[in-house]
């Protein structure tokens, strides 16, 4: 099994800015985003939903992570954002993907398939069965705050 291996690892539901090599993994219908900003440091997230990816829940789980994700990525500092998701059919990734594009419209790149993104040696990457880890790794209790709810 590879190995990436990435100063800071962010897990489930939760993010963090580094200004060196930083990234997510264990993407399923989850979606990890690796966004860079004006300042030159990298924002890394994994987020979540709770609620089912159902039709029903689809402009809910959409407008949620648009509002979540104002709160800690402001536009402004925004350059450019890649995602990465398990699974890019499954409808609460399309539905969290159309909420960040809903925040930063073409800063926000196609949604790509992989278990994992990360920010290395100034290239994001994408990995589909390799293993993220970090040289520090951040809480692992999936209570943190990138959930929609």
């Amino acid at each position: 099994m590879v190995v990436i291996t990435v100063s800071y690892k962010v897990h489930m539901t939760y993010y963090s800015e580094s200004t060196g090599s930083i990234g997510t993994d264990g993407l399923g219908p989850c979606v990890g985003i690796i966004a860079k900003k004006s300042n030159g440091s990298t924002f890394c997230a994994h987020i979540a939903s709770s609620l089912p990816g159902t039709d029903a829940n689809v402009p809910t789980i959409t407008s949620k992570t648009t509002e979540l994700i104002n709160k800690y990525l402001k536009n402004a500092d925004l350059v450019e954002m890649s995602c990465a998701t398990g699974n890019t059919k499954d409808k609460s990734a399309t539905a969290i993907y159309k909420g960040l594009t809903n925040a930063y419209g073409a800063k926000v790149k196609p949604l790509v398939q992989g278990t994992g993104i990360y920010f290395k040696d100034g290239a994001v990457g994408v990995v589909q069965a390799e293993t993220i880890k970090g040289t520090v790794e951040g809480p692992n209790d999936f209570n943190g705050p990138m959930d929609i709810q």
